[in-house]
């Protein structure tokens, strides 16, 4: 379901280089304090040129609009980063694209 949902939801130019269905990755990467009101999700999926991407899902209630919202989806890549390179600095050389997807 997430697949299609995710297919649909993001631009053609991103999902023709998909090769695969995106597999959802364990864990959260939203503040504790704020996960009440927030909802996050991330997948992983295979490219066509056989490098891996992230799809990082944000649900999110505003009553306005954010400006800083940018910002903060940055934090979140950058938690996803040091989760992936952890243990591995290797990977630090060629982390794998984020894209993000806000609702």
């Amino acid at each position: 379901r997430a697949g299609a949902l995710l297919r649909e939801s993001l631009p053609k130019i991103l999902t023709d280089k998909m090769a695969g269905d995106p597999r959802p990755v364990d864990g959260s990467f939203i503040d504790e304090n704020l996960r009440g009101t927030h909802s996050d999700r991330l997948f992983q999926v295979a490219l066509q040129d056989g490098r891996t991407a992230f799809i990082y899902t944000l649900i999110e209630h505003k009553s306005w609009p954010d400006m800083g919202a940018p910002l903060q989806l940055m934090g979140y890549r950058h938690r996803i980063w040091t989760r992936y390179a952890q243990d591995k600095p290797e990977r630090r050389r060629a982390l794998p694209p984020i894209i993000t997807l806000l609702v």
